[in-house]
Order: structure tokens, then C-alpha cells, then sequence
């Protein structure tokens, strides 16, 4: 009985919408190694390219790292080529930051209506270009309806995105500080930015809520 039951209720869901289906259908998942990947752009490029978004990543790069990159060519070997100065590179010639920031800006542009996962991305950053490609991806996330959730070891990172976040509404950036039990319970705490704002101003670290708790 009880497993005519489970099959009667299986039968009367409604099957998902097609926003529910086109949201879960882009979703991407890019972490450290995979950002370091030319994987990324063979799969990707074509796709940037196409939206004419290998032109708002030129301009983001520029005003990420102040350099120029003239023009962006995709080969037939799997490189994607930039033309910087004083000699054209493969995008895996830059640093590693720079490599990073450029297939996170693909990834997020291919997400529109979707969301976009990264975990550990911001390893390679250097602190100014962390604020600034904060900026750029928040940016990014309000004109292309893309819902970011970020992991992140790094306090420059949970400062770089709450100030990239300013100018957005409160419920714009949540904060989820992890804290791990003595008996392996693991548990997030919501957190509004402007809360976490007034926190990271008065020098708290939000990595390590529970010490405070316990002064």
C-alpha cells in the first residue's frame, strides 16, 4: 500500500516549469582548477563570441587590470589569443589571476537567467584586481539576471564583494559564514550586507563568528 501510495503522489507533481528547467539547465560550476582550464573557452567561446560579449570582457579586463587587450581569436587548436601589449599572447601565457578573471567573466556571461557557481576562484588575485573584478562580476550579475554564489577562505574577498555589492538593494548580497560543531554539525547564518558592512567596519572577522560569540 504504502508504495501505491508513493507512486500516486509521484504521478500528481506537475513537471517543472520551463523557466525552472531553463534556470537548472545553465547553471555552471567553475572552481579554481577549472578556471585555470582552457577547457573553459573550448566549451564556452563560441557562445561569448556570438552575444558579442568577447567585446565586454575586452573592456573588462581593461578596467580590472588597467592593460589593453586589443582583440580576442579563438583557434582551431583550442587557445584563445590576446593581443597585448608589446607582443600577442595565449590567454594561458598571462598570469594566473588574469586567466581566472577572463573565463569567470565567460562563464558568467553564458549564465544569463541562471546562476554561476565558484568556489575557491579568488586564489589568484591580487588585492586591487579583487575589488575591482568584485565590481565587474556584481555588475554583471544585475544586467544578466545571474545569481552568483561564491565560496571563499579569503576576508579580502568578503570585503571586495560587499563593497562591490554598494548600490545594490539590501537583499542584493547574503553572507553565509560557515561555522563546524565540535559533534561535525555544520551550519550557515544568513547575513544581510549591510549587516556584514557594519561588522567588517568594526575589524570583526566574519570567519570566525563564533570566537566573538564566546568574549
Amino acid at each position: 500500500m504504502a508504495t501505491s501510495d508513493r507512486s500516486a503522489c509521484a504521478r500528481s507533481l506537475p513537471p517543472p516549469s520551463p523557466p525552472a528547467l531553463a534556470f537548472f539547465g545553465g547553471i555552471l560550476l567553475l572552481d579554481a582548477p577549472t578556471a585555470l582550464s582552457p577547457l573553459v573557452e573550448q566549451q564556452l567561446w563560441e557562445r561569448v563570441f556570438m552575444s558579442g560579449g568577447h567585446r565586454e570582457i575586452m573592456a573588462s579586463f581593461r578596467e580590472i587590470y588597467g592593460k589593453e587587450i586589443r582583440a580576442l581569436t579563438y583557434t582551431g587548436r583550442g587557445s584563445l589569443l590576446a593581443d597585448v601589449d608589446p607582443r600577442p599572447l595565449r590567454l594561458d601565457d598571462l598570469g594566473a589571476g588574469m586567466r581566472v578573471a577572463v573565463r569567470v567573466l565567460m562563464a558568467a556571461m553564458v549564465c544569463s537567467g541562471s546562476a554561476l557557481l565558484l568556489e575557491e576562484f579568488d586564489a589568484y588575485q591580487h588585492k586591487a584586481s579583487l575589488a575591482q573584478l568584485a565590481r565587474t562580476l556584481c555588475k554583471m550579475a544585475v544586467d544578466r539576471s545571474v545569481q552568483l554564489f561564491m565560496t571563499t577562505h579569503s576576508l579580502e574577498s568578503v570585503h571586495a564583494f560587499v563593497a562591490g555589492a554598494a548600490g545594490l538593494d539590501d537583499g542584493g548580497l547574503k553572507i553565509f559564514p560557515l561555522e563546524l560543531g565540535a559533534d561535525g554539525t555544520l551550519t550557515a547564518r544568513g547575513m544581510e550586507r549591510g549587516d556584514a558592512l557594519r561588522l567588517l567596519e568594526a575589524g570583526v572577522d566574519l570567519r570566525d563568528l563564533t570566537s566573538y560569540a564566546k568574549k
